[in-house]
């Protein structure tokens, strides 16, 4: 077996800028990845495509992995065989790109099984196929992303000693509703990227820092989110939504506040809590 880990991601902002005229929006974000993630390893004799444990994600080439498993042989014209054993931690549908993550796992894992190496013009030919976050992870850390996510920056943000505590709640939510909802709405990019990079420290963040625009419409139709929001910003301070999903997040120090937050999630929670540390 040839196993990774799909670390996880979170977005600190999600600025919308604009609708294009192919439908899709320009976006300005800061991605963090977390060391927290589903298990995938490859079996070269399997005679199944993909198997699964966890949460229930498709078994068939619908899935991200063996999209990438059938675009990475294609692409180095090598014959597809084997399959991989997936360990789904992370729910699907949950803005921490945990789908992107098992896509790059499965281009890491191969390019060391076969001995390739992937440039990054062809990664990033290759990864747009499936998704935007996958060129992401190839990355990984801390980077800015804009654009449709094809542009990405390395940047720094300091570490801070701080835990990612972290869960969802309430439905999971398509992305195409996500923005379908914001393009309907009156709302204006709050603009926390360029907000953010002013004063870049994670742990000034308070109560009132709302960075993900997204969430403004979508407390609008999920009245659970809103309350749980509402609620841990009024007891505890900052904690936000990551992408277009039911994920939430907040930063703890280990300690009795950890505890504290751990258990007001615990109550909340439909999935979680769990932590994990920043990799920035």
């Amino acid at each position: 077996m040839h196993t990774d880990v799909s670390n996880i991601k979170i977005n600190l902002t999600l600025d919308i800028l604009n609708l294009r005229n192919d439908g899709y929006h320009n976006i300005d974000s800061l991605f963090l990845e977390v060391d927290y993630g589903d298990k995938i390893s490859f079996d070269p004799t399997s005679a199944f495509p993909i198997k699964v444990k966890g949460f229930d994600v498709p078994e068939d080439d619908s899935n991200l992995v063996c999209r990438a498993h059938a675009l990475f042989c294609e692409h180095f014209g090598i014959k597809r065989e084997g399959g991989f054993h997936l360990c789904k931690k992370i729910p699907p549908g949950s803005g921490f790109g945990s789908g992107s993550s098992n896509a790059w796992s499965v281009f890491r894992i191969l390019s060391n099984f076969y001995g390739l190496k992937i440039d990054n013009d062809d990664l990033q030919r290759i990864a747009t196929k499936i998704g935007s976050d996958v060129f992401y992870f190839s990355q990984g850390g801390a980077c800015r992303v804009s654009g449709l996510g094809e542009n990405i920056e390395k940047v720094q943000v300091e570490n801070e000693g701080l835990q990612v505590v972290f869960g969802t709640i309430d439905e999971a939510v398509l992305t195409s509703d996500a923005y379908g909802w914001w393009d309907l709405s009156s709302f204006e990019s709050g603009n926390s990227t360029n907000s953010f990079f002013s004063n870049p420290s994670i742990s000034k963040l308070g109560k009132d820092s709302v960075l993900n625009d997204l969430e403004r419409v979508i407390c609008l139709k999920r009245e659970k989110m809103k309350f749980f929001l509402d609620s841990y910003r009024k007891d505890y301070g900052f904690i936000s939504m990551t992408g277009s999903g039911n994920g939430i997040f907040t930063f703890c120090k280990e300690g009795s506040d950890l505890n504290n937050i751990m258990s007001f999630f615990e109550k909340h929670c439909d999935y979680g809590p769990k932590t994990g540390s920043l990799i920035i």
